[in-house]
């Protein structure tokens, strides 16, 4: 009997410790798989913060590229003739204000046109203001293809246009404006089944030339030449020298296709 129960106790030993093994290696594997399944989750955490992280920096990035593209709009917006599309008049102000002090300090060309649309107050008497409106849009748009990108052509006020030419001595800048005189003039203008050209009085005015001090003179002496160049029939283009004004060209009495009514 005492053998017997010793090998039973033996075998029993032998059970208990085949369980305690399978139990503490189960176990372990247990926590492999928790430990494991932690790093699972922890690196899809990470993967999901990243990503959270990329979404709102390229959205951070598309809102910083729309708010830049709206304040390049705003900008436009502000320094943009609604009607022409040239520039209005504060940026011209500022630009040649600008041009012009940079022309007296580094000793550089700069040249001004101003350009006045000839018996304007007739096409909108005779075909109404929208009429003059498209003639407008017309003038800009033939200015606009006859002048470098680097030129600044700005609406002045009503149907007279100002152009601002860098680098550009008075005898270009003549020729340019007897460039743009020729285009207008033979142009034609179409409304409501009414076909028309016109004409148009051109003052140049430019330094060092004139030896002009300060932007606001050379602005007026462009004013006296454009006024000198209406006065002198219109369809003309005249430059300043101080003084007097200096003909270019005058072709006033030139035939026309068609002129409005009572001109």
């Amino acid at each position: 009997m005492g053998v017997t129960t010793q090998k039973e106790t033996m075998i029993t030993s032998g059970t208990k410790l085949r369980e305690f093994h399978e139990l503490t290696s189960s176990l372990s594997q247990s926590l492999d798989i928790k430990e494991l399944l932690g790093k699972i989750m922890d690196s899809l955490l990470l993967h999901l913060v990243e990503k959270a992280r990329d979404g709102l920096q390229t959205r951070f990035e598309e809102r910083t590229l729309e708010l830049m593209e709206a304040n390049r709009k705003l900008r436009e917006l502000s320094i943009t003739d609604g009607l022409t599309g040239l520039f209005n008049h504060r940026y011209f102000m500022q630009t040649l204000e600008s041009e012009h002090r940079r022309a007296v300090r580094y000793k550089r060309s700069l040249a001004l046109l101003l350009l006045d649309i000839d018996h304007f107050k007739k096409v909108n008497d005779t075909y109404g203001h929208p009429c003059g409106d498209l003639v407008l849009k017309g003038f800009a748009a033939l200015l606009k293809g006859c002048l470098r990108s680097a030129d600044v052509a700005a609406r002045y006020g009503g149907d007279e246009i100002a152009v601002i030419l860098p680098e550009t001595s008075e005898s270009k800048a003549s020729e340019v404006a007897e460039k743009l005189r020729r285009q207008v003039e033979k142009s034609s203008f179409e409304w409501e089944g009414n076909s028309f050209s016109l004409t148009c009085s051109i003052g140049v005015a430019a330094v060092p030339e004139t030896k002009i001090d300060h932007w606001n003179e050379l602005l007026d002496s462009a004013d006296k030449s454009l006024y000198r160049a209406k006065g002198k029939g219109r369809n003309n283009v005249i430059a300043f020298t101080p003084g007097q004004g200096r003909a270019v060209s005058g072709r006033a009495k030139s035939p026309r296709r068609r002129v409005l009514a009572g001109h």
